[in-house]
């Protein structure tokens, strides 16, 4: 579940909260949660680190129970910062994009003038 700003009280605005709900088990207290956090350790990490690159703003990586109510365990996988170094600026998506479109355009005359109707 994607959340903004509005939708839950600590979401400052311009951030967002990905809430990944895991299977409950029978006792679905703050001892299964972490369990499941550390058999999961490294898939929870790259999702982590992948949030980091592909979506900053999503500050905040929770975890808790599927059908968990307000006052259900949760872990927060906050961002660290150590993946703001690979991230791109707007210039470099636009321009690996062009790049792309370029290299892989149907029409190649069109691709290399960067218009989509020739």
């Amino acid at each position: 579940m994607l959340l903004r700003h509005g939708d839950e009280p600590g979401i400052e605005p311009g951030q967002l909260r990905l809430r990944v709900f895991v299977p409950a088990e029978d006792a679905a207290d703050e001892r299964a949660l972490a369990a499941w956090r550390n058999a999961h350790g490294a898939g929870v990490d790259e999702l982590r680190r992948d949030l980091s690159r592909r979506l900053p703003s999503a500050r905040l990586l929770e975890l808790t129970f599927d059908d968990a109510g307000p006052d259900a365990p949760r872990i927060t996988v906050p961002d660290d910062g150590s993946q703001a170094a690979e991230q791109l600026s707007a210039r470099e998506i636009v321009t690996k994009a062009l790049q792309l479109l370029r290299a892989n355009y149907v029409l190649p005359r069109a691709g290399r003038a960067g218009r989509c109707g020739d």
